[in-house]
């Protein structure tokens, strides 16, 4: 990976095996590119530095029956909010990735990426407009934010989530990731390196950047996207999310699962590639 120009470069070796603490993060995800503003893990405990051949790397285990969901006894969910102190115009995102031998797709969840302005996620709008009756998003309004997480599928193929002005549905649309005309999955039980691509558009134009490489290989390539309406935002925030949902039961996991993490870097030049 390629790491000189990286504004945040993670590969949590510095915190200690074990439970991972917020402090911990936060002194851990500290560089001069920005700092770590938000911290939830539940169900606590579930989030620990696991130690593999003498490399450590974070590690979230997702209990059976448990997804993202407002009830306490069933919230299973990690969400890590790094904030640049500069915001850019153009970013890479890059992670390593790692599902267990069990690993249970379900119907699916979330994985980090980037997002700017109100970095709408779980349905919110991406606009001024408000939502449709039906609850649909309206895309007349002015734009308020966007982002840009990634998303794992039923069977465990891999999607782009992104939540764009543009979108006509309330959730955002699936832009399945594509390599030499297959599908690209998630549930091997093998690391690989997930790196995105965001270029904000010029306000007033459809000519956004949003691409993604799976081990290096291009695989999703979109030229004309509609992020924002004017200067008021551009790339400012990392969402590390890891959680499954969808916000009902039908989302959780039949069987423990768990998928680790390591490598996190975010650069203004290519990373994988």
């Amino acid at each position: 990976m390629n790491v000189s120009k990286a504004l945040l470069n993670v590969d949590f070796n510095r915190a200690p095996v074990g439970t991972y603490l917020q402090s911990e993060a936060k002194d851990e995800w500290k560089s001069d590119g920005g700092a770590l503003q938000g911290f939830t893990v539940r169900p606590a405990g579930s989030l620990v530095i696991a130690d593999d051949q003498s490399n450590r790397f974070l590690q979230k285990t997702f209990p059976a029956g448990k997804y993202n969901s407002q009830d306490a006894e069933k919230d299973d969910r990690v969400l890590l909010q790094w904030s640049l102190k500069t915001p850019q115009n153009a970013l890479y995102f890059a992670y390593r990735v790692r599902t267990s031998g069990d690993f249970d797709p379900a119907k699916g969840g979330k994985l980090p990426g980037l997002c700017g302005g109100i970095c709408p996620i779980g349905g919110e709008s991406t606009t001024d407009a408000p939502h449709s009756s039906s609850g649909q998003n309206d895309p007349n309004g002015t734009a308020i934010g966007w982002s840009a997480r990634g998303m794992w599928r039923s069977n465990g193929y891999l999607v782009q989530y992104p939540y764009t002005p543009d979108q006509t549905t309330q959730y955002a649309p699936d832009l399945r990731y594509n390599l030499n005309g297959s599908d690209v999955y998630l549930n091997d039980g093998a690391w690989h390196t997930i790196e995105s691509y965001v270029s904000m558009n010029t306000p007033g134009q459809h000519n956004g950047i949003l691409k993604a490489w799976y081990d290096g290989q291009l695989v999703l390539d979109q030229k004309d996207v509609r992020f924002r309406d004017d200067l008021s935002y551009s790339i400012d925030t990392i969402k590390f999310t890891s959680y499954y949902g969808g916000h009902d039961s039908s989302w959780a996991p039949l069987t423990d699962s768990r998928i680790d993490y390591d490598d996190v870097v975010l650069s203004t030049d290519p990373i994988t590639h």
